[in-house]
């Protein structure tokens, strides 16, 4: 907006000749006067180009910007986290199965080697062999089940759920191949959607308008022509 600025005084005074070193008056009075002064005056001024601001607004809008990609980064961290804890209790409850599977070959295999026992068909020792490997796998259960639900509480504190309340895992993410990406192709993809780096790249393009935004006074100061001085006049009567 252009800025206006006006204002004005008005004095009524006399002159002593005398004091200006006046001293042969003759029929001339001595003392001029009374009489009035009056000054007026107008200012007016428009900034038509403000570069200073330009590069002020350029940087404040590289760090709202940064400020975006650096929310994208934090909530891209989010998911990270509670992506890879849900994957650590799926793979917890797939540990359960596979040791219950385990635990019921055990419970089979050592049917058989009783059945055979009492047949006369096998040792007294394939029947204690049977049952150490019976023990371990209940044993290996009871830690599968241990290791499962302090993978569910970890999960349960990241999204958010009480700790007390129970949930199933509705998705088991089957096994799927992870199609083959050379280091290069990682790189390029990182470059172009890692949010961190974009926002530091913003946070460096907006110092950098803030580094010109400041220079640029000193710059137009120091290209400027040397101003000469001069007066203004007020109307009198």
């Amino acid at each position: 907006m252009p800025h206006l600025r006006a204002g004005a005084y008005a004095v009524r005074q006399k002159l002593s000749l005398a004091a200006f070193g006046f001293t042969d008056f003759g029929d001339f009075p001595e003392l001029i006067g009374p009489f009035n002064v009056v000054d007026a005056r107008g200012y007016f001024s428009q900034t038509v180009v403000d570069l200073h601001a330009i590069r002020h607004a350029q940087s404040e809008g590289l760090n709202a910007k940064a400020a975006g990609e650096q929310q994208r980064s934090t909530r891209d961290a989010v998911v990270l986290a509670c992506a890879g804890l849900y994957l650590q209790a799926v793979a917890g409850q797939s540990r359960i199965d596979a040791a219950k599977a385990q635990l019921a070959t055990a419970q089979a295999l050592f049917d058989i080697a009783s059945d055979r026992k009492q047949a006369g068909l096998a040792p007294g020792i394939d029947v204690l062999r049977a049952q150490v490997v019976l023990a371990a796998q209940r044993q290996r259960l009871i830690v599968a089940e241990a290791e499962a639900a302090k993978q569910k509480l970890a999960l349960a504190r990241a999204i958010g759920l009480p700790l007390g309340q129970d949930f199933h895992l509705a998705d088991e993410m089957p096994f799927a191949s992870v199609p083959p990406v050379t280091p290069e192709q990682a790189l390029t993809k990182a470059y172009e959607m890692r949010a961190d780096l974009q926002a530091a790249e913003s946070r460096v393009r907006a110092a950098e308008r803030e580094r010109s935004a400041a220079r640029l006074p000193l710059l137009l100061l120091m290209r400027s022509p040397k101003r000469r001085g001069g007066g203004a006049a007020g109307a009198a009567h």
